[in-house]
């Protein structure tokens, strides 16, 4: 029975994809570089105060994945199920990563038996649908076209 709903709702939600946008969390008034510095590792945090300018927020989140998001501990099964979810998405350099691919990673990778996180994706999308913290964002079909669009403007140069 939990497998049929899995699978009914992998199949309802398979094109559902979210990244997190920096414009949506400046209009939920959030300043999205000072959350990224808070995930940063010790060692970018002491770089990063010898410097005169802090990083834009695409240079944050490309550094935290290349660097901070394997550091012990950047992601715990003790945080709460939306701090993982932004820091997954942090891993990835904010690329687009699907709902599914989060809610295994949610559900199954870091959940444990002290911190369960038994959640259906339909829940989870409400939830991060609702977010008025880190800016996630659904991708859009338009949006994924915008950056097709980009990436080839982008290669011709």
């Amino acid at each position: 029975m939990v497998q049929e709903t899995r699978s009914v709702e992998a199949g309802k939600y398979a094109e559902v994809s979210y990244v997190i946008d920096p414009g949506m969390a400046e209009a939920q008034g959030r300043d999205l570089g000072s959350l990224l510095l808070d995930r940063r590792c010790h060692s970018c945090r002491e770089r990063i105060e010898g410097e005169e300018s802090i990083p834009t927020v695409e240079q944050q989140m490309k550094e935290i994945a290349r660097c901070c998001s394997s550091s012990e501990g950047f992601i715990r099964p003790g945080m709460p199920m939306m701090e993982i979810a932004f820091r997954l998405l942090l891993k990835t350099g904010n690329k687009v990563v699907t709902l599914k691919d989060l809610h295994w990673d949610i559900s199954e990778e870091w959940a444990r038996p002290t911190h369960p996180m038994n959640i259906s994706m339909e829940t989870l999308k409400n939830i991060l649908d609702r977010d008025r913290h880190y800016g996630f964002r659904e991708v859009t079909e338009e949006m994924v076209e915008e950056g097709k669009k980009k990436g080839r403007r982008r290669k011709k140069s």
